[in-house]
């Protein structure tokens, strides 16, 4: 099933982990050297990032620490319960597309083309409303089987949750649950925390700059004050030696 198309082409680089799970081949990356794709998902609340492209080759990206703790959720058999839940999923849409949105749109195409050809044959605007109607039932049939299909992959997705928690037992799997809690809690706190110091350490190096732009301009006025004060002293003497030298002259 095609998957993160995008993020599969991202993780290039060298897997930490490489598990060949009946025909498949799931290749484990660690988010952390992505931090674009990172903070993409991050910010959702997810920490685990499956994709893929052919259906057959996995790339599953994980945060570092989210994977230290809780690596049993990311094992062989955990994953190869996984691989055919994705597996089912793809025979849901495959079913969707192919067996009903396809056929169901050449029908209404076919009945479309029916009524335009003969709207002109109809009284009034009797043929505009059976187009209209017939845009609106084939809009509202799309939408209910879009329903039924998702439904269908959430019942999936149940049954291989209960796989997974079969294999690990309840009471652990419950135990794993609640670890991959704690841990989503203390690292949005720890991101909470580190956000809030770098807003106030950028708060306060723009204090710091606004104080040293106040400082810098009192010096500048204090210096061309000084200088005003240079000229006029300078006019006075240089008054009182013209002064001088008239009374000078007189005598």
């Amino acid at each position: 099933m095609k998957l993160n198309e995008r993020v599969f082409e991202v993780l290039n680089g060298e897997p930490v982990e490489v598990q060949n799970l009946d025909g498949h081949e799931v290749k484990i990356y660690i988010l952390d050297d992505y931090p674009d794709v990172l903070n993409e998902f991050v910010n959702k609340g997810k920490f685990a990032v499956w994709s893929c492209v052919d259906g057959t080759n996995y790339k599953l990206a994980i945060e570092k620490g989210y994977y230290d703790e809780l690596r049993e959720l990311y094992s062989d058999k955990v994953n190869d319960t996984w691989l055919k839940f994705w597996d089912e999923c793809e025979k849901i849409s495959s079913t969707f597309s192919k067996k009903i949105v396809l056929p169901a749109t050449a029908v209404i195409i076919v009945i479309f083309v029916v009524l335009m050809a003969l709207s002109n044959k109809m009284p009034g605007k009797l043929g505009t409303y059976l187009t209209l109607g017939l845009a609106i039932f084939y809009v509202l049939v799309i939408l209910i089987l879009r329903k039924l299909t998702t439904n269908k992959i959430n019942i999936a997705n149940q049954n291989a949750l209960a796989v997974i928690k079969k294999n690990l037992g309840e009471a652990h799997f419950n135990d794993l649950l609640e670890r991959q809690r704690n841990y989503i809690d203390a690292y949005y706190d720890t991101l909470s925390a580190k956000e809030e110091a770098e807003a106030s350490a950028n708060e306060e190096n723009v204090n710091e700059l606004k104080e040293t732009e106040e400082t810098t301009e009192a010096e500048k006025e204090e210096s061309n004050n000084n200088e005003e004060t240079e000229v006029k002293e300078k006019e006075v003497v240089e008054t009182t030696e013209e002064a001088s030298n008239e009374t000078s002259k007189n005598k």
